[in-house]
């Protein structure tokens, strides 16, 4: 991983503490990053959620075409991917640079997914985790 990729990934998670915070929410970052989880976020309720963040800044490539879409590969390890555990992870926070927006996706929607695709400039976009562009409502269920 760059020391580009890195900077992104700190970037993307103090800008996910700041707007959980403008949210409302109450926020605890773990020291180290060996655990599955980013942040955990708390509401008003108390109700924990156990959050990984993951960013990108660049359309993904098609050949040797700039796509329209964004890729984020939800997965742990940087050798042998794994699938996110949703015993671990409640919340994956998608954050993509170029638009300065999150996608707060419930870790449940994304069993056994190794790539997912979102359409951040494309606000007529039907693809499958759009309804979870700037979710933050997320947060505000009574149990994750």
């Amino acid at each position: 991983m760059s020391s580009n990729s890195k900077k992104l990934g700190a970037t993307a998670e103090a800008l996910f503490a700041g707007r959980a915070l403008s949210n409302g929410l109450d926020v605890f970052v773990p020291i180290g990053d060996y655990l599955p989880q980013d942040a955990i976020v708390m509401n008003g309720a108390g109700v924990l959620y156990k959050v990984q963040i993951k960013s990108t800044q660049t359309l993904a490539r098609e050949g040797k075409i700039r796509s329209s879409r964004y890729k984020i590969q939800p997965v742990r390890g940087s050798s042998h991917k794994e699938p996110l555990d949703c015993a671990k992870v409640d919340v994956l926070a998608c954050y993509i640079k170029d638009k300065d927006l999150f996608y707060l996706i419930p870790c449940m929607e994304l069993m056994e997914c190794k790539t997912i695709w979102l359409y951040a400039q494309d606000a007529e976009s039907k693809g499958k985790f759009e309804v979870y562009k700037n979710y933050w409502d997320i947060f505000k269920s009574a149990k994750p």
